[in-house]
């Protein structure tokens, strides 16, 4: 009798515990995974690959923004007024194509009435990139597998068990008071904002990984070009349908289920500085880029709930104080985007491409990437004379 009381008692105080440790989880939640902040204002934390789910799951919505780091800084709040919806900037810094159809696949199906979806075509269809070494897939796509049970797995680790047992309210537990329209905007950081305004902030900022990577980038070219090593060495017919599959995949196939959601695609403004090394030093990727360009004009006359935008031939990808980087530029180029999306300005279909590509190719081909080089040579040697 002692030894079946004793086995009764450890198996009840285990199933006690666990019921008020899962409790307590359920109440703290800090991602918002199950409700809504409890006794607290809400605050969202900054990695947007766990954060996400708990906005779709509680928060009101019927259109999304799922772009990368470029559409971070669009307000949700202007794309409702501009589209009369209920937005969400659900943005995700470095994903791929691969990892936002996990979070849009959730989003649809959880969802019968989403009206419009607003997607970034970034790069990543050059390399057909998927989960990122430092960030797995399996580390937070279970929350978005619709089973609720298993969404505790956000919290089984010792760094929310230790948030759990003080209830903190710490930035490092529940995330950061941000504006709810734009939760991941980086537009304000100071050291981002430092390096807009040209070139001389470049250099005043080169040991920044992402300044340092781009005049790399722009070194690199300007040493092919001296060397006549530009020219393209194989065909790129396999690279284009690695592309066109990997877009099929993970994107197109969301739209042709999913006739009731309007698409509206945005290849992003990165600065003619990264179209300029492309077109006149990387020709695999310029070609590669321009089939998809295609690819998906093609498609928005064929999908009657996809849009297609791109801004490559906008005079303002010349103006280097415009971008912090190759590819990330100011937050009003944002608010310019979802203007001229509005304004069905910068849509292309198979009639108006020609003309596009066209304008595209002479600016990218004609861009002064040597004389680029010499400025930056001279202002890293002015700097250091200071």
């Amino acid at each position: 009798m002692n030894y079946k009381k004793t086995v009764f008692n450890f198996l009840f105080f285990t199933l006690f515990f666990l019921t008020m440790f899962f409790l307590s989880l359920y109440l703290y939640d800090p991602l918002q995974i199950f409700h809504q902040p409890i006794g607290r204002e809400a605050t969202f934390h900054p990695k947007m690959r766990l954060q996400a789910a708990g906005i779709i799951n509680n928060y009101d919505y019927d259109s999304v923004i799922l772009g990368t780091s470029v559409l971070e800084n669009t307000s949700s709040d202007e794309a409702n007024k501009l589209f009369d919806k209920k937005y969400l900037n659900l943005s995700i810094g470095g994903s791929s194509f691969y990892e936002r159809q996990i979070v849009l696949k959730s989003i649809l199906n959880k969802k019968n009435n989403v009206k419009q979806v607003i997607f970034s075509f970034d790069s990543v269809y050059l390399i057909q990139a998927t989960e990122r070494e430092d960030i797995p897939v399996n580390s937070y796509a279970y929350l978005y597998d619709g089973w609720k049970i298993n969404d505790f797995k956000a919290y089984l680790n010792k760094d929310s068990i230790y948030c759990l047992f003080k209830f903190s309210t710490s930035k490092k537990c529940i995330g950061f008071d941000v504006p709810y329209n734009t939760p991941k905007s980086w537009h304000h950081i100071e050291k981002y904002r430092a390096r807009f305004g040209g070139l001389e902030n470049w250099i005043q900022h080169k040991e920044d990984p992402q300044i340092e990577g781009s005049l790399r980038d722009i070194r690199h070219a300007a040493y092919k070009i001296i060397r006549n090593q530009t020219a393209l060495k194989t065909s790129v017919k396999d690279k284009v349908l690695q592309a066109k599959q990997y877009v099929d995949d993970y994107f197109l196939n969301l739209v042709k289920k999913h006739t009731q959601t309007e698409f509206i695609v945005i290849f992003p403004p990165y600065s003619r500085i990264r179209f300029a090394i492309w077109a006149q030093t990387n020709k695999e990727y310029y070609e590669v880029h321009k089939a998809i360009v295609k690819y998906m004009s093609e498609k928005d006359d064929e999908l009657s709930n996809l849009k297609v935008f791109a801004f490559e031939n906008e005079e303002f990808l010349d103006n280097i104080a415009q971008y912090k980087d190759l590819t990330h530029y100011e937050k009003g180029i944002n608010s310019w985007m979802l203007r001229s999306v509005k304004n069905e300005y910068g849509r292309l279909d198979s009639k108006n491409l020609p003309h596009y590509f066209q304008s595209i190719d002479e600016k990218n081909l004609n861009f002064d990437l040597l004389l680029l080089q010499n400025q930056i040579d001279f202002a890293i040697k002015y700097s250091r004379t200071r």
